[in-house]
């Protein structure tokens, strides 16, 4: 080992910006529903649940992309950036929160 810390260039991959387009677009779509789920959560209660509805769809579909392009990223292409394991996070609490309100709906309010 010539200077230097064990394991430098491990540890320097992950720290690091996604250095593939699956990455790019994982770290974009996780971006894209955290971005969403915000506007759910600042948008105004009111008589009209059109706004409500489109930002829920599209915060559905940006997880599930989340969700999948980080997969693919991940074991496919070796990505190893930090960005993109964090991506799949929102993703993933979205679709257990989707899941989880259909438990309810379905089986504890009948």
């Amino acid at each position: 080992m010539a200077g230097g810390r064990p394991n430098s260039h491990a540890r320097d991959r992950v720290f690091t910006l996604p250095a593939t387009t699956v990455g790019w677009v994982a770290a974009g779509a996780g971006g894209a529903t955290l971005v969403s789920i915000a506007g759910l959560l600042l948008l105004p209660l009111g008589d009209d649940p059109t706004p409500r509805q489109g930002l829920a769809m599209l915060a559905s579909g940006c997880a599930v992309l989340a969700i999948v392009s980080g997969a693919l990223a991940i074991t496919r292409t070796h990505e190893r950036s930090l960005l993109v394991w964090l991506a799949i996070i929102p993703g993933l609490l979205w679709v257990s929160y989707l899941a989880l309100l259909f438990y309810y709906v379905l089986f504890v309010m009948n």
